[in-house]
C-alpha cells in the first residue's frame, strides 16, 4: 500500500485513472458494437488504479557472508528483528514489507530438498555409497548417513575452527533438523505464518542452524517509518555461498531490484570475496546498481582517524574497480542500540555497550552525519525509482487507451456526420464496400504471413551462426576456452585406491561441479545479451517490412497516413517469452558408458606404465579425457540449446508478435474505413438519433481530449 505523501504525488495520474473509467463506461453505452474493445480498455483501466495502491519497490542489501547486512536492515527498520552477530549467516532469502506485525517461512519443496541431500552425500561420502540410492526421507538412509558422517569425523578435522566442510555441515544440519521438520512436509505444510506473540518462535526458527538449511525464504512485515509503504526491503543470501542453487537464486532476485546496497565491514575492509562478487554483478550489467556502506565497528576502531583510514582505503579500491558511487561509513549498530534505548526496548547487555560508545563523541559525530547523508541519499534515489517505475509506466498506459478511446469516439463521430450526409447511400453500396473491406483484411493478412515467415527464416540463420564454430559471432571459443583451462584438483586424488576407476569418478565429478556451472553461467549471460540487441533489430526489421501495409491501406481506404501514425506499430518492450535453460544436469544418460569406462581404465593403466619413464600424472590424463567428452558433448548440447531456442522461444515471440501487428492493422483499418460501416436497414429512422449521439459523442471526445492534456502536468507533479 501507498503511503499519504505517495497518494499525494499519484493523486493527478488517478484522477485522470479515474475519468478515463467513467467515459469508457460512457463509451461502452453509446456505442454496443464496441464493447469488447471497451471492455479491454476498461479493464486495463481497473489493474492500472490497482497498480497505484498495490505498487512495491524493492530494496536488496547484499554483500559477502557476515558482513552485517541483516544489522543495516534491523537499522532502516528500527528493531531488532533479523538475526544479528556471528552465529548463523544469511542462507535464504528475507523480506521485510510495510504492514501488521507476523513472520512467515517458506520450506525448500521436498524434491528440492532432497537433491540437496543426495548431492552432498555423494560429494563427501562417494566411495562409500558408490552409486547407491539415497533419500532423506527413509530412515535406514539416514541412519546409515549418520554413521558414515562419525567415521568421516574421527578423520578429518570438521570443527569450524579447523579445517571445514560445508557439505559435511550440511548433512549434519539436514539430520539434525529431520525429526522436528518431517511433520511438516507429511502434512504438506510449506509455509507457516507467525502472529505477533509468535515472533520468537520465528526468530529461534530463522536463528536455529539445522532448522534454517530447509527454508527457503522468511517474510517479515511490521510497521516502518524510514520509507513510503511501497517499498520491501530484501536481505539476500551471501552471493558468496558455495550452493550453486542459493547463487542462482540470490542472482534472479537482483536483476528485480533497481537499487542494491552494498556492505563491507570494516573490520576487514574489501577482500577477494567482494571482488568476485564486483566482477559478478558488473557481468550482469548490475554494477551501477550498487550502493556502498562501509558498516563500522566502534569496537574495533581506536579513533575516527582509524575510521577515515579504513574509509579512505575502500574508497580508493573501489574506484580502481571502476565505481564512482560514494561510500558512506557508520555504525549499524550502534544507530539501532540508539534507535532501541529511545523506543525504551534496549536490553541490559546492549545498554552496557550504548553507555560505553556515548564516550567516543568523534566517532558518534562522524556516524550520524555520514548515516544522515546516506538516508537522504537513498530517499532520493527510492523517489526516482518510484517515478520511474510506475508514473511513467502508467503515463504511457493511460496516453494508449486514451489515444485509441479518441479515435473510436472520432471514427464514430465521422460516421455519423456521413449517415446524415449520405442518407440517401443504398444497401447495394454499402455491399460493395463490405466486399472491398474484405478484400483489403484478406490481403492484409496474407502480407503480414509473408513477413512473420521472411523474419523467422532470417532469424533462425542468426541464431544458428551464432552456435556454429565457423561463424565471427560464435560462443563455442569462449566456452571451449573454459574447458581448456578447467585444472585437475591433484589433492583430491586418494594415494592409494584398489578400484582403478575410483580416480576417474571423483575427478569428473569435480568436473562437472567446477565446469559446467561456469559454462551454464556464461551462456546465459551471453544469451541474453545477444538476444537484447537481436531485438531491436527485430523491432527494426518489422517496421522496414510494414512500410508496403501503410501503401495498402492508404490505397484501400482513400486517405493519407501520417508519419506519426506508421510510428505507432506495437513493438513489444520486454521480451515476454520463458528462456529456455542450458543445463548439463539434465536426467540422461550416464556421460561415459560401462564400457567406454573400462576402455578409459586400461588406456590410464598403460599411461602410468609410460608415465614411468615420462614422470607424468594420472589427474592429467584424465583432464584431457574429460576434456575432450566434455568438448563432445557441448556440440550436442548447444545444437539442442539452438533448436529450443529456435523453436520454444523465438518462433512463439515472433507469433505472437505477428499477432500484435494483425490487431493493430485490423484496427487501424477499421477506425480508417468508418463510412463503410453504415447500417443496411433503418437508415431514414436512425437519423432523428443520430444527433443526440453526436452530442454525447462530442462530451467524450472533449472528456479524453482533456484527460490527454492533463496528463503531462501529472506526470509532472508525480516526479517531484
Amino acid at each position: 500500500m501507498l503511503s499519504d505523501a505517495a497518494n499525494k504525488q499519484l493523486a493527478g495520474l488517478r484522477h485522470c485513472l479515474t475519468t478515463l473509467k467513467d467515459t469508457l463506461r460512457s463509451m461502452a453505452v453509446s456505442m454496443p458494437d464496441k464493447h469488447q474493445r471497451v471492455d479491454k480498455w476498461t479493464a486495463t483501466t481497473n489493474e492500472l488504479l490497482h497498480l497505484t495502491s498495490q505498487f512495491t519497490l524493492p530494496i536488496t542489501v547484499i554483500g559477502p557472508i557476515k558482513s552485517g547486512k541483516s544489522t543495516l536492515l534491523n537499522m532502516l527498520i528500527g528493531q531488532p528483528l533479523l538475526p544479528m552477530g556471528a552465529g548463523i549467516t544469511t542462507t535464504f532469502l528475507t523480506t521485510v514489507s510495510h504492514g501488521q506485525l507476523q513472520g512467515e517461512i517458506t520450506l525448500i519443496p521436498p524434491d528440492q530438498i532432497n537433491t540437496l541431500f543426495q548431492n552432498s552425500c555423494y560429494y563427501l561420502l562417494g566411495e562409500e555409497l558408490e552409486d547407491a540410492a539415497i533419500s532423506l526421507f527413509t530412515a535406514e538412509h539416514r541412519q546409515h548417513i549418520e554413521t558414515l558422517l562419525q567415521n568421516y569425523s574421527r578423520t578429518t578435522t570438521v570443527t569450524r575452527y579447523g579445517s571445514f566442510n560445508e557439505h559435511y555441515r550440511q548433512l549434519k544440519n539436514l539430520l539434525a533438523a529431520f525429526a522436528t521438520i518431517n511433520s511438516y512436509y507429511e502434512a504438506e505444510q510449506l509455509s507457516k505464518t507467525f502472529t505477533p506473540d509468535q515472533l520468537p518462535q520465528f526468530t529461534s526458527f530463522i536463528t536455529n542452524e539445522p532448522l534454517s538449511t530447509y527454508l527457503e525464504q522468511a517474510h517479515l512485515t511490521c510497521p516502518f517509518s524510514s520509507f513510503p509503504e511501497y517499498v520491501v526491503l530484501q536481505d539476500c543470501q551471501g552471493l558468496d555461498t558455495p550452493s550453486p542453487g542459493q547463487q542462482a537464486v540470490a542472482i534472479q532476485q537482483l536483476a528485480s531490484s533497481p537499487l542494491l546496497i552494498y556492505v563491507i565491514s570494516s573490520r576487514m575492509g574489501l577482500r577477494q570475496a567482494d571482488y568476485y562478487l564486483f566482477e559478478h554483478l558488473r557481468q550482469l550489467g548490475l554494477d551501477t546498481r550498487l550502493f556502498f556502506v562501509l558498516n563500522c565497528d566502534f569496537m574495533e576502531h581506536q579513533s575516527v582517524d582509524n575510521m577515515n583510514a579504513i574509509l579512505k582505503r575502500c574508497e580508493e579500491e573501489l574506484a580502481e574497480l571502476g565505481f564512482s558511487q560514494p561510500c558512506y561509513a557508520f555504525s549499524a549498530l550502534y544507530h539501532l542500540y540508539d534507535q532501541q534505548r529511545q523506543a525504551s526496548s534496549l536490553g541490559k547487555v546492549e545498554e552496557q555497550r550504548w553507555a560505553l560508545w556515548q564516550e567516543e563523541t568523534a566517532k558518534k559525530a562522524q556516524s550520524s552525519a555520514a548515516r544522515e547523508t546516506f538516508l537522504r541519499h537513498l530517499h532520493e534515489i527510492v523517489s526516482q525509482e518510484a517515478s520511474q517505475s510506475l508514473t511513467h509506466h502508467l503515463n504511457s498506459r493511460i496516453t494508449h487507451i486514451a489515444t485509441q478511446s479518441q479515435a473510436l469516439v472520432r471514427a464514430r463521430k465521422q460516421l455519423i456526420a456521413n449517415h446524415r450526409q449520405e442518407i440517401g447511400a443504398t444497401v447495394d453500396d454499402y455491399e460493395e464496400s463490405r466486399e472491398q473491406l474484405a478484400q483489403v483484411e484478406e490481403q492484409l493478412t496474407s502480407t503480414l504471413t509473408t513477413i512473420t515467415l521472411q523474419l523467422e527464416k532470417e532469424y533462425f540463420k542468426k541464431t544458428e551462426s551464432w552456435f556454429s564454430k565457423n561463424s565471427s559471432e560464435s560462443i563455442i571459443t569462449a566456452l571451449e576456452d573454459i574447458i581448456n583451462n578447467y585444472e585437475t584438483p591433484k589433492d583430491l586424488l586418494p594415494d592409494k585406491t584398489k578400484n582403478p576407476l575410483l580416480p576417474v569418478k571423483i575427478l569428473e565429478r569435480h568436473f562437472q561441479q567446477s565446469v559446467h556451472q561456469r559454462l551454464q553461467e556464461k551462456l546465459e549471460i551471453t544469451v541474453r545479451q545477444q538476444w537484447s540487441g537481436m531485438e531491436k533489430k527485430l523491432n527494426t526489421a518489422v517496421d522496414e517490412q510494414c512500410a508496403p501495409l501503410f501503401f495498402l491501406l492508404e490505397k484501400a481506404t482513400g486517405r493519407t497516413i501520417s508519419h506519426q501514425e506508421q510510428q505507432n506499430l506495437p513493438a513489444p518492450i520486454n521480451w515476454v517469452a520463458t528462456m529456455p535453460s542450458f543445463s548439463f544436469t539434465l536426467p540422461i544418460t550416464e556421460r561415459f558408458a560401462a564400457v567406454a569406462k573400462i576402455s578409459l581404465v586400461g588406456k590410464i593403466l598403460l599411461d602410468k606404465i609410460r608415465r614411468l619413464r615420462k614422470k607424468s600424472s594420472w589427474s592429467e590424463s584424465i583432464r584431457a579425457q574429460l576434456q575432450d567428452h566434455a568438448k563432445e558433448e557441448l556440440k550436442g548440447r548447444l545444437l539442442d540449446y539452438q533448436e529450443q531456442i529456435k523453436f520454444l522461444f523465438l518462433r512463439p515471440y515472433l507469433q505472437k508478435y505477428a499477432q500484435l501487428l494483425k490487431d493493430f492493422f485490423t484496427d487501424f483499418l477499421h477506425l480508417s474505413t468508418t463510412d463503410m460501416a453504415r447500417k443496411q436497414d433503418g437508415l431514414l429512422e436512425e437519423n432523428l438519433h443520430q444527433e443526440e449521439l453526436l452530442a454525447i459523442l462530442n462530451d467524450l471526445d472533449h472528456q479524453l481530449q482533456r484527460i490527454l492534456a492533463e496528463l503531462p502536468h501529472a506526470v509532472s507533479q508525480s516526479s517531484s
